[in-house]
């Protein structure tokens, strides 16, 4: 289908690596078991590698071109095969790619230039969820102000909670970033102290809640949670929020991105605060 614009790629980047014994083959689809062992099995015969395993395969690699499956499997027509969207052939084709690919590696085939790439159409994604109006911080208060702060003393295992003033997260997802920090003092070499981060969303150990506490005048808070461990060593600690604001002004509308953090607190085993 092409409309509103095309639904599958008409063309999609491979790519085979090689560290010593392992292969890391990059498949732009979803290989069923079977298809799997086969393009190993071609991939260790052409490589002169020891075992299977010793290929990798890392699916739906650079970009989403639906199933691959073993011509048999994309006979029946199940599941698998019915979203096999390129025919009967698709595993046989990528196999051939793939060879190909480990004959020039080993310097015993030439690869043609690429004169085609994989059409990029980010810009003409349709989104049906509506973009955020504005944020408006409440009066006297600034966007990242701190306004539930830490305990000033934290036993390992007890959970923290403080809470932030907050934009719409969806300002900006802060993709390879991060919406919270948690950050021990620690000492560099020359006695200077830094700050040294040892958490962020990405941890199971925090919780990024984020909600609307007023919808006129919209203003909205950030909830950061983490739950302390005996993994973390003892010390001083603070935890930071970023974010972005999308701000209303007779210009129109402009994000703004902002930071804030909380007090100090200390990490301790001690059974009294």
């Amino acid at each position: 289908m092409n409309v509103p614009y095309q639904w599958s790629p008409r063309t999609v980047s491979t790519q085979l690596f090689r560290l010593g014994h392992l292969a890391l083959v990059g498949v732009p689809g979803e290989l069923t078991t079977m298809a799997g062992r086969r393009l190993r099995r071609a991939l260790q015969d052409e490589m002169g590698l020891l075992v299977e395993s010793d290929v990798i395969i890392a699916g739906l690699a650079n970009t989403y071109a639906d199933y691959v499956t073993t011509p048999e499997e994309y006979q029946v027509q199940r599941y698998e095969g019915a979203s096999t969207i390129y025919g009967p052939h698709t595993l046989t084709i990528y196999i051939s790619q793939f060879v190909k690919m480990a004959q020039h590696l080993a310097g015993s085939r030439s690869l043609p230039a690429v004169s085609v790439v994989p059409e990029n159409i980010k810009d003409q994604v349709i989104s049906f969820l509506p973009e955020p109006l504005f944020d408006k911080a409440p009066s006297g208060k600034q966007f990242g102000q701190c306004i539930q702060q830490p305990p000033t003393r934290v036993n390992v295992n007890e959970d923290v909670r403080v809470k932030f003033i907050s934009g719409h997260p969806r300002n900006n997802l802060l993709t390879e970033k991060s919406y919270l920090t948690i950050e021990r003092l620690t000492e560099s070499e020359g006695g200077n102290s830094t700050w040294r981060v040892v958490a962020t969303d990405a941890n199971w150990d925090t919780k990024f809640l984020w909600r609307r506490t007023s919808v006129l005048p919209i203003y909205s808070e950030a909830e950061v949670r983490w739950q302390t461990s005996d993994t973390y060593p003892e010390g001083t600690y603070r935890i930071r929020h970023f974010g972005v604001s999308k701000e209303w002004s007779f210009g129109g509308t402009k994000k703004i991105k902002y930071s804030g953090k909380t007090k100090t607190f200390q990490l301790t085993k001690d059974t009294k605060k």
